[in-house]
């Protein structure tokens, strides 16, 4: 080997080995390479992955086509069970109502009029009939109109928070557009995959402790629901938990590890 593949190779010893030094694998990196190969390789050190989500989380949809003159709420604020949320310009359908109301009166002064013709003998069982019909389809009519009315405004089926708003006042929308995103805070629970083998052990009422990384603190939870079906691959099911006391900081889509007495 000549002098000059001598120093080379030797420049390439030192540089490899002042790499290693420079750059140690952390214990970090070892466990996050473990966790690439194996999901629950770095249980035993970190616990199992949890996510908050809340119960009751929905999206309200316009039901019927109609300009907003009322959207209330922004993302974050929070609203009380029967408020107004959302609500429509709802002239014409007012207007239809009173017809229809005006109408049922009239049929229902005719067939006042239809008895009392056939008591004095003037008047026809057959005229009695058709005007108790009409009474009957104006009486339907009304109802119609009214339901129709009702959906001019939406109340919020219960208390909670706005997750994300959808559309925007004034603006004209067909049924069934996404109108806002409401979620009930005090409903929250934690979701989790756990080995299958644990079902074994677990139970309803089983407490355990969730560290959530938005909030860097640990809650006491309990096991509130475990899973149906098992994941046959991965030998996991889902269960769901209840964080006790939770406080107004927790909200949905924060996560973190728990921790189980099973591990």
């Amino acid at each position: 080997m000549s002098r000059l593949s001598l120093k080379l190779a030797a420049l390439l010893c030192l540089a490899v080995a002042g790499l290693a030094q420079a750059s140690p694998v952390t214990d970090s990196e070892q466990l996050l390479a473990k966790t690439a190969e194996s999901p629950t390789a770095g249980m035993s050190k970190q616990g199992i992955r949890a996510q908050i989500t809340s119960q009751q989380r929905i999206t309200v949809s316009s039901e019927m086509p109609g300009r907003i003159t009322l959207l209330d709420g922004l993302p974050g604020e929070r609203f009380k069970k029967g408020s107004t949320l959302v609500r429509f310009d709802c002239t014409e359908q007012k207007a239809l109502l009173r017809k229809a109301q005006a109408m049922e009166k009239s049929a229902a002064t005719e067939l006042a009029v239809q008895k009392r013709l056939l008591e004095l003998d003037a008047g026809s069982t057959m005229e009695l009939s058709k005007a108790e019909a009409r009474l009957a389809e104006n009486r339907a009519e009304v109802s119609v109109m009214n339901v129709r009315v009702s959906r001019c405004q939406i109340k919020a089926p219960f208390s909670g928070r706005i997750a994300a708003r959808e559309a925007a006042e004034h603006e004209y929308v067909r049924t069934g557009t996404p109108l806002l995103e409401l979620f009930a805070d005090n409903s929250l629970e934690i979701r989790l995959i756990v080995p299958s083998r644990w079902l074994a052990r677990m139970k309803k009422g089983d407490p355990f402790k969730v560290a959530v990384e938005e909030t860097g603190k640990v809650y006491g939870a309990e096991v509130i629901r475990t899973g149906a079906v098992v994941d046959p691959i991965s030998q996991s099911v889902e269960i769901a938990g209840r964080i006790q006391n939770a406080g107004k900081e927790l909200l949905p889509g924060m996560s973190g590890w728990a921790r189980f007495p099973y591990e």
